[in-house]
């Protein structure tokens, strides 16, 4: 260009992804299991699926994969949730998988009670805000 534009340009190339990284049939489930994950509040990733998969059979898992027992669910990488999902799906009895089942709706259900409040520096009186 002449003369030099004054700004830094960009451009992004969106694809539309053939096939989906989780399957559709499978969808619900796995959002089930990424929510219980994150609301388990144990320290580790290890620990807050203790009821679903044995310590052994974890580690095994985490060995395999690469993912360290010790993260916590933030600092798992997509690939990893999608391995561990695997494995859930396909190794683990029916009945542990039930664990799981509908902690996305009920998260859904618990955040449509909260109360929220907005803070804005317009309104210094949020702290006193009541029911």
């Amino acid at each position: 260009f002449s003369p030099k534009p004054g700004v830094n340009v960009a451009m992004l190339n969106i694809k539309k992804r053939g096939k989906p990284l989780i399957e559709t049939d499978v969808n619900t489930k796995y959002r089930d299991f990424i929510v219980y994950t994150f609301n388990q509040f144990k320290p580790n990733i290890m620990e807050g699926l203790a009821n679903i998969f044995d310590k052994n059979y974890f580690c095994k898992i985490a060995k395999k994969t690469g993912l360290s027992p010790k993260a916590t669910p933030t600092e798992v990488e997509f690939t990893h949730w999608q391995q561990l999902f695997s494995h859930f799906v396909n190794d683990i009895k029916k009945n542990k998988q039930k664990i799981i089942e509908a902690s996305y709706k009920r998260q859904l259900k618990q955040q449509k009670k909260l109360d929220k409040i907005h803070r804005t520096r317009s309104d210094e009186n949020w702290k006193n805000y009541k029911r």
